[in-house]
C-alpha cells in the first residue's frame, strides 16, 4: 500500500478556482489516482508524482452507494487546487452508469447520478466529467445513439449555469457497446456542435482494440486524421494514455503498463509526437504496479518531442 501524504489544514476559500491554463501547445501529463483518505489526499497524490492533471472517482466506482462530502472537504480541496500545480481534475463515471441503456429505470438513474456528479464537481470546481458512451444492451447502436443524445440534451438542461464539459470516452467495441467507432461518436457529438460543454476523451487502449492502429507513426496519423475528421481533436482536452493486452481489433477494453502490451513504446511514442497530441493531457490509467516506470517514461518523451 502506498505511503499517505497527509495535507494540512486549509482555510476556508473565497471563491471556487477555475481550470488553470498551461503554456500554449505544452502536453499534460496525468494519471487516475485514488481518492482513500478524502479528495485532497487525491491531489497529493498527484503532487507526489509531478503530475499536471489527475482523474479521480468521487465514490466507489463499483458500488451504487455514494460518498458523503462534506462542506469542510470540498472548502478544502477549493483551496489546495487554488494553490496547487495540477491544473484540471477529471473525474470519471463510475460502471454502473449507461447513457445507452434501453432499460428505463437504468436509464433514469444514470441520468440523476450524472447530473448529481456534476453539481458536486460544480462545489469543488472540476471541470471535466468523462463518461463511457454506453451499452445498448441488445437494442442496438441506432437506439443506443439515440438514447445517449437524450441524455446528454437532457443532462444539460438540468445543468444549466455548470462549467463542467462532459466528455463521452470512446469505447473498445465489446458486446452491445456503443462509441468504439469514430463515426457514431461523431454522430452523437454532432448534435451538439455548438455546445462548449460537450467534448470527447479518446482512450488509445481503446481505440486499438477496437480495429485503430497506432502502432507507427504512419498509422497514428491515418487514425488521428480520422479522428480529426469525424469527431474534431478541439473538442478533446484528454487522452487516456494506456498500452493494450488485447491486440488490433480485439474488442477488449484491458489496460496494460507502457510499453508491455500490443501497442509497444514505438506507437506510444508516436502518439505523444503526433500534432495533434499538442495542448492535450495524457492521463495513465495502468496499474500501480508500474505506474511510476509509466510516468517516468512518458514525461521522458513529452520532454524530447
Amino acid at each position: 500500500m502506498a505511503k499517505q501524504t497527509v495535507l494540512k489544514k486549509l482555510p476556508k476559500p473565497k471563491a471556487k478556482p477555475k481550470t488553470k491554463p498551461k503554456p500554449a501547445g505544452r502536453i499534460g501529463i496525468g494519471a487516475h489516482v485514488s481518492i482513500a483518505g478524502g479528495y485532497c489526499e487525491a491531489l497529493a497524490r498527484g503532487q507526489a508524482d509531478d503530475l499536471d492533471a489527475i482523474q479521480i472517482f468521487t465514490s466507489s466506482p463499483r458500488s451504487r452507494a455514494r460518498r458523503v462530502v462534506s462542506k469542510q472537504e470540498k472548502a478544502d480541496f477549493i483551496t489546495a487546487c487554488a494553490v496547487s500545480p495540477i491544473r484540471a481534475v477529471y473525474v470519471h463515471t463510475p460502471y454502473y452508469v449507461n447513457a445507452a441503456s434501453p432499460d428505463s429505470r437504468t436509464w433514469h438513474f444514470s441520468q440523476s447520478y450524472i447530473v448529481r456528479e456534476i453539481e458536486l464537481m460544480d462545489s469543488i470546481g472540476a471541470g471535466y466529467f468523462v463518461m463511457h458512451v454506453g451499452s445498448h444492451l441488445g437494442s442496438g447502436v441506432a437506439a443506443g445513439k439515440d438514447k445517449v443524445i437524450r441524455m446528454l440534451d437532457e443532462v444539460l438542461q438540468k445543468t444549466k449555469g455548470s462549467k463542467v464539459v462532459v466528455c463521452l470516452e470512446n469505447t473498445a467495441g465489446q458486446k452491445n457497446e456503443v462509441g468504439s467507432r469514430f463515426e457514431d461518436m461523431g454522430e452523437i457529438m454532432g448534435r451538439f456542435k455548438k455546445e462548449p460543454r460537450i467534448g470527447a476523451v479518446m482512450d488509445t487502449c481503446h481505440m486499438f482494440s477496437a480495429g485503430y492502429d497506432i502502432r507507427t507513426p504512419a498509422a497514428v496519423k491515418e487514425t488521428f486524421s480520422a479522428i480529426e475528421r469525424l469527431i474534431g481533436w478541439q473538442r478533446i482536452p484528454m487522452l487516456h494514455f494506456n498500452d493494450s493486452m488485447v491486440d488490433l481489433g480485439g474488442h477488449r477494453d484491458r489496460h496494460q503498463n507502457l510499453g508491455q502490451g500490443y501497442i509497444g513504446h514505438k506507437g506510444l511514442a508516436a502518439v505523444v509526437g503526433s500534432r495533434f497530441v499538442k495542448g492535450k493531457d495524457l492521463i495513465l490509467e495502468t496499474a500501480d504496479q508500474g505506474r511510476a516506470a509509466d510516468i517516468a517514461w512518458l514525461k521522458k518523451t513529452v520532454a524530447a518531442r
